[in-house]
């Protein structure tokens, strides 16, 4: 699996949208696992969610050929080109969960087919809203319709 972080991203957001950019060239490729350990990842929202957490820890813990590491922080840039704010994350405490995402997201990037979605709050500021929105009309899902929300 190569590394990227939109694709972390994504996957806490929809499962299509993570097997369609794991077929497009890479944004945000890192290999240097010092790197790392000694910048500050930005993410382009005006807050950090939960979901942005696990994220980036899913994305750190990735990134590392040894967990071993003991309290791993690592440090979060957030905000606008006019007020940019700093965070410090404590990895250890979204290990399980980041563990779980990257095995989840290793299973679906091996996939030859696409996994199964639905509509959902992100859609409409996607890439591929198009496209799913063409794939959700022909499967003539339920979770198109306003109003509706669907569970997995």
């Amino acid at each position: 699996m190569q590394l990227d972080w939109n694709i972390f991203r994504a996957m806490l957001h929809c499962p299509y949208k993570v097997w369609n950019l794991n077929r497009l060239p890479t944004n945000y490729v890192l290999d240097d696992v010092q790197t790392l350990r000694n910048s500050t990842i930005h993410i382009p929202s005006v807050k950090i969610t939960p979901h942005d957490r696990l994220g980036v820890a899913a994305f750190y813990y990735a990134s590392l050929a040894t967990k071993s590491q003991e309290n791993p922080k690592i440090k979060v840039s957030y905000g606008s080109s006019g007020l940019i704010k700093t965070s410090t994350i404590q990895l250890s405490k979204y290990s399980d969960k980041a563990k779980q995402l990257i095995d989840d997201l290793q299973k679906m990037i091996s996939a030859d087919a696409p996994p199964v979605f639905y509509k959902n709050p992100h859609c409409p500021d996607c890439q591929f809203r198009t496209s799913c929105y063409q794939k959700l009309k022909e499967r003539d899902c339920i979770s198109i319709l306003a109003g509706i929300n669907t569970t997995k």
